[in-house]
């Protein structure tokens, strides 16, 4: 994932009972290392983390002005702002969402533009609901943008005819 300022590269490790993300930056014009953390959660699966930018422009080359991930983590969506020198500040510090718990976080193709999807675990009434959350301008957290009712699942079928969407 690139921004103006440095490209990520993210990886996954298994520990005893979660997976840790690793956060690597590096120079984009030499692409020599800046800064590499991990990222500690008691995130269980792969899909569980999702890469989110912000500020790609309509023409020329994808490169962000703002680079975050979004995680589910213990039914809390959870964010954090990817920086060249990956303070610890945002590392150690994630925004949660206040709304929840959330079985599950999908990309439907529009994560580019700081979108992402979490489905409800709650109540009959409500398991299976859908919010949606776009990363903030500043990168500190996100804001629900809008919400879905528990016939919801039906869009997960349709991924690739959302990434035509233009939220």
């Amino acid at each position: 994932m690139r921004t103006e300022a440095a490209l990520y590269v993210l990886g996954v490790s298994k520990g005893f009972s979660s997976l840790s993300i690793h956060i690597t930056s590096l120079d984009p014009a030499t692409g020599a290392l800046l800064h590499s953390a991990t990222l500690h959660s008691s995130i269980t699966s792969h899909s569980s983390f999702i890469p989110l930018k912000l500020g790609i422009p309509s023409n020329g080359p994808p490169i962000a002005k703002t680079a975050a991930i979004a995680y589910l983590e213990s039914g809390s969506v959870k964010q954090v702002l990817l920086t060249p020198t990956l303070d610890a500040k945002y590392l150690n510090k994630p925004a949660a969402t206040k709304y929840g718990p959330f079985s599950k976080i999908e990309d439907l193709g529009i994560a580019e533009r700081g979108y992402v999807v979490a489905l409800l675990e709650g109540k009959e009434d409500t398991k299976g609901a859908a919010h949606i959350y776009r990363l903030d301008p500043s990168g500190l957290g996100m804001n629900k943008s809008g919400e879905f009712g528990t016939s919801v699942s039906v869009i997960f079928s349709y991924k690739p005819m959302m990434a035509e969407y233009r939220l």
